[in-house]
């Protein structure tokens, strides 16, 4: 009995992983109906076998998926709902890469204040240095784009984000430097950030790079001289 049990929900788990993977396939498709469909579809399963991570792992990639998309209310909803599933099962209730994506919102939104509390959280949770390069990766963005860091120490970051396995943390350590700059209304600049950025999106399969052209038509044409 016990068997017939455990197989149907194994079977069940595996199939959630699948979905999942192919959410990833639809989203770097351009196909985010389909997408968000399957990212749905995984909290289903999750919610109804009571596996907690599964449905954690649904909301946190339809999460970050829908924030490169630039769809960020969306992409909110979704981390809270990721952070009260954590509260389930992890320790303490609590991920790093889960505050992370919501330190990386609030920067996005130009949140200042929130995104760097929420770096200085991660930092003092982890006691020591994030063990994952992604998430130090994305740690260290956030702090330099809330202090005064300068170029050669975003320079240093990049080229570790470069030995990262995925294509997203140079990408979206560019753009953050071009955001950077605009909010410096050091406009020429943050162009040549954006467009570095943008250009970086078209060497992989990516949901970024729409998000960063449309922030490039919004800015001004050229930046005013100063008196």
């Amino acid at each position: 009995m016990p068997g017939r049990i455990v197989m149907p929900m194994v079977t069940s788990c595996i199939l959630g992983s699948s979905i999942n993977s192919r959410g990833v396939l639809r989203a770097f498709q351009g196909d985010s109906l389909r997408m968000v469909a399957d990212f749905e579809r995984v909290l289903s399963l999750g919610r109804e076998l009571g596996q907690h991570y599964l449905e954690f792992s649904g909301h946190q990639n339809l999460g970050e998926f829908l924030f490169w998309m630039g769809r960020v209310d969306e992409a909110t909803a979704h981390v809270v709902r990721a952070r009260a599933t954590c509260a389930c099962w992890a320790a303490g209730g609590w991920r790093s890469e889960t505050v992370l994506l919501e330190a990386r919102i609030a920067l996005y939104r130009g949140d200042i204040q929130r995104a760097r509390t929420l770096a200085r959280r991660v930092r003092a949770e982890a006691n020591g240095p994030l063990t994952v390069p992604s998430n130090d990766v994305f740690c260290s963005m956030v702090e330099f784009a809330t202090s005064d860091a300068d170029d050669a120490a975003w320079d240093e970051l990049e080229q570790r984000a470069v030995k990262c396995a995925l294509w997203r943390e140079r990408i979206e350590v560019v753009e953050a430097r071009g955001l950077l700059e605009v909010r410096r209304g050091n406009f020429d600049v943050a162009r040549s950030h954006l467009e570095r950025a943008a250009e970086l999106a078209t060497e992989t399969p990516n949901v970024l790079r729409e998000r960063i052209l449309r922030r490039l038509t919004s800015l001004p044409l050229s930046q005013s001289p100063k008196a």
